[in-house]
């Protein structure tokens, strides 16, 4: 939780972010046997950004795959994001030809890019692997945008 301030300071150009990051334990965690990741989470009716990161080629060592996370506010809603739902990036622009590989998967963050100032709040219950072929094809557990007004 925090404040997001739109102020620039010193030698900042722009502001309006806020991101977490956690490193697997190895230097790579293999998600081959996954097909999507569920995160149970409260929200607070803001749109988050989940990221993976992923060894690669790059100078820099990593591949980051993007995917929008919608909450409710002070609502504990499990998301699934089907790993086909990641779209590959590199500074600010999609590589539509990115290829997520959940074999090399080296980190996972959360980030609000949304640029509104203001207090924001996501509580992170637990974040799991999972398989939903055999489930339900990988559709959304809580994936859709809420629609205005509904309270879902």
């Amino acid at each position: 939780h925090g404040h997001m301030s739109l102020a620039c300071t010193g030698k900042m150009k722009r502001s309006g972010f806020a991101s977490a990051m956690f490193k697997t334990e190895s230097n790579v965690l293999d998600l081959d046997e996954f097909d999507a990741i569920d995160l149970r989470v409260r929200g607070d009716g803001r749109t988050y950004v989940c990221n993976l990161h992923c060894d690669s080629w790059f100078l820099d060592g990593w591949s980051l795959f993007q995917a929008f996370m919608y909450t409710d506010s002070d609502k504990w809603t499990t998301v699934r994001i089907p790993f086909r739902d990641f779209v590959q990036t590199h500074n600010g622009f999609v590589q539509p030809e990115g290829k997520l590989n959940a074999g090399k998967v080296t980190a996972l963050g959360i980030a609000l890019m949304d640029r509104k100032e203001g207090p924001f709040r996501l509580d992170v219950e637990t974040i799991t692997a999972v398989r939903t072929d055999a489930e339900d094809n990988g559709a959304a557990v809580e994936r859709a945008k809420p629609e205005s007004g509904t309270g879902a």
